[in-house]
């Protein structure tokens, strides 16, 4: 019977585990739940199935299992960047830039980072709350009366990189820069893979705000930036 309870436990921990990393919940405490309920369920199945011999007992736990474990994976796999291009985004407006994405970016903070007091007198950043590929929106008040609007997003650009432990970073050829806008798509290396990202940056007067498409364990395809860029509309 002992191998009608840790088989389970240990294919849902090791599931929950996965699943942890997906959804950016308590590994630990994913695994424990599930590596529980496996136990069980297998122990359940060896009360049912305990007029069988063993062999056929175990090719029914495995089979039972392994087609649970894909039915969860399938039923929570992320979609595509082209399933994604299909559906019907949502319009969203913050500040004076209105734009669309798959998923409703919320506000995830209103501080100013302690030190740049001098430059912002506000600034809300929002996101869609992704772990593998973040979208953000950053709405400022700043209180200097000249920008570099140039230097401004690109030293953005580094500091978001430098987060995630990235060091180099190429613009695509196909970039746009004055004083009042910044578009660029841009790639960098990441686990060995090159991935792209795509940043949008625009002062007028004394408000700043830009969105950045920030890959952090994959990027966007170049169909998914060309939609999402083309429905960027600044009042």
């Amino acid at each position: 019977m002992t191998v009608f309870t840790v088989i389970p436990a240990v294919m849902l921990g090791n599931l929950g585990g996965d699943l942890s990393r997906t959804l950016g919940l308590n590994s630990t405490l994913l695994s424990a739940i599930l590596g529980g309920m496996g136990g069980m369920i297998g122990y359940g199945l060896y009360f049912f199935t305990k007029h069988l011999n063993t062999a056929i007992k175990i090719s029914i736990l495995v089979a039972l299992f392994a087609m649970l474990a894909v039915g969860i994976r399938v039923i929570l796999a992320q979609p595509t960047d082209k399933e994604l291009i299909e559906q019907e985004w949502i319009n969203q407006k913050i500040g004076t830039i209105n734009f669309e994405s798959p998923s409703k970016l919320k506000l995830a903070s209103a501080s100013i980072p302690q030190g740049t007091e001098q430059f912002y007198g506000s600034l809300e950043v929002y996101t869609d709350e992704n772990n593998d590929r973040t979208t953000s929106f950053m709405n400022a008040k700043i209180l200097v009366d000249t920008l570099n609007l140039a230097e401004s997003f690109g030293g953005s650009l580094e500091g978001m990189l430098n987060n995630i432990g990235i060091t180099e970073v190429e613009l695509l050829e196909d970039h746009y820069m004055d004083s009042e806008e910044v578009v660029a798509k841009f790639k960098f290396q990441l686990d060995e893979q090159e991935v792209i990202g795509f940043g949008y940056m625009r002062n007028v007067g004394r408000t700043l705000q830009s969105i950045w498409l920030m890959p952090i364990k994959q990027g966007f395809s170049l169909e998914y930036i060309d939609k999402f860029e083309l429905a960027i509309e600044p009042e």
